[in-house]
């Protein structure tokens, strides 16, 4: 399991992990069918969160990976300076990503934990009475958060094709014919950036 990670200025964290629950998948559950009207499998998202006065996780299962990848495409827009939308909203689980200080090199990103007007089906307890915890970062550091979910998600998808035994095609030239050379341009990617 790899994890995404945001380390704020003041030492507190906010973590990320993806789990995949295929036995969810194609199924009703409660609160309705898959609302992408797809038979992808369902994620478990597990996240932790640190702060100077307090620790604790928390796991939502029946998250569709389109609202990951709209995470993915968020972070990856406040990365390079150009969010398409102030902040992004998570049903499942309960989060809310926003950007509420931009001073160019840096960013405060606030993550809640509890959104206003949640239908009651999505409802999660938050094992903390905390609203939310302020995260300031380095653009660098948003950018190989985003790095790392994307190299989660691109895992995952080749575990699934993996499963379902995709016919093999012939690799285009120039992109990367196997997971593990994937894996290493994103670890290469991870380091230029981090390196700098």
């Amino acid at each position: 399991m790899m994890a995404m990670l945001l380390r704020g200025d003041d030492g507190s964290e906010f973590e990320l992990s993806l789990l995949e629950d295929p036995s969810l998948e194609g199924e009703e559950r409660e609160g309705g069918l898959d609302p992408a009207g797809e038979d992808a499998p369902w994620t478990t998202i597990s996240f932790r969160v640190a702060t100077p006065n307090e620790e604790w996780a928390e796991s939502a299962p029946c998250v569709n990976p389109f609202q990951v990848q709209n995470l993915l495409d968020w972070l990856e827009g406040v990365g390079s300076g150009k969010p398409e939308e102030a902040d992004l909203e998570l049903l499942e689980p309960e989060l809310k990503f926003a950007v509420i200080n931009d001073n160019g090199k840096s960013v405060t990103l606030r993550i809640g934990f509890h959104l206003d007007d949640r239908p009651e089906e999505f409802n999660v307890d938050a094992p903390t009475d905390a609203q939310f915890v302020d995260l300031k970062l380095t653009r660098e550091q948003v950018r190989v958060a985003a790095l790392e979910l994307r190299r989660d998600l691109e895992s995952r998808s080749e575990n699934e094709m993996h499963l379902e035994e995709a016919p093999s095609r012939e690799p285009v030239p120039g992109e990367p014919n196997d997971e593990a050379e994937r894996g290493d341009e994103l670890d290469d990617e991870i380091e230029g950036i981090v390196g700098r």
